[in-house]
């Protein structure tokens, strides 16, 4: 007796969105790179309640296995890096996505940051990312840099600016 099987009328297909990935680490793989590439689709539902609760649950358990199957370890993780088509969490969800909050969609780690936020931290906290780099140079360079600025201005030193094209809905390194 041949069995068919009717797809169900009631049911909702699956939404993926699009994650571009780039993670960056202290120390290389074994063909000498720091920074490992990869695609990610996150399914998205219409009960999703807030983007970064969404990104949390969704986003990087994903990639603290995906260190695990580039045999690269956690704790010496120092960016992520992000590239996504945002449109589709907002259309499924009616939610804003991360970027209409400001966010760059990079998250930065490492021991002896004073830079970083709540959600870095609390990243470093339940995932480990970062915990095995000291990352307190970091202040040094941003007080050095600090020191050019004001020694640029008060030479009258303007930056060139350039007139670029908005990124809307995807921001990387």
């Amino acid at each position: 007796m041949k069995t068919t099987f009717k797809k169900n009328s009631n049911s909702k297909s699956r939404t993926y969105m699009y994650v571009d990935v780039i993670l960056t680490f202290s120390t290389e793989n074994a063909f000498g790179d720091t920074q490992e590439f990869f695609d990610l689709n996150i399914p998205v539902n219409s009960r999703e309640k807030h983007v970064v609760d969404f990104l949390d649950k969704k986003l990087f358990k994903r990639i603290a296995k995906k260190c695990s199957e580039l045999h690269r370890e956690v704790g010496e993780l120092t960016k992520i890096s992000t590239c996504s088509d945002w449109s589709v969490f907002e259309k499924k969800t009616g939610l804003p996505a991360l970027p209409s909050f400001g966010h760059s969609c990079k998250w930065f780690f490492g021991n002896g940051r004073t830079d970083l936020d709540v959600w870095e931290l609390s990243l470093i906290s339940r995932y480990g990312f970062g915990k095995s780099v000291d990352m307190s140079w970091i202040e040094s360079l941003r007080n050095e840099s600090q020191v050019l600025v004001l020694d640029h201005s008060a030479e009258g030193y303007a930056p060139e600016t350039t007139q670029q094209e908005p990124l809307t809905n995807c921001l990387t390194v």
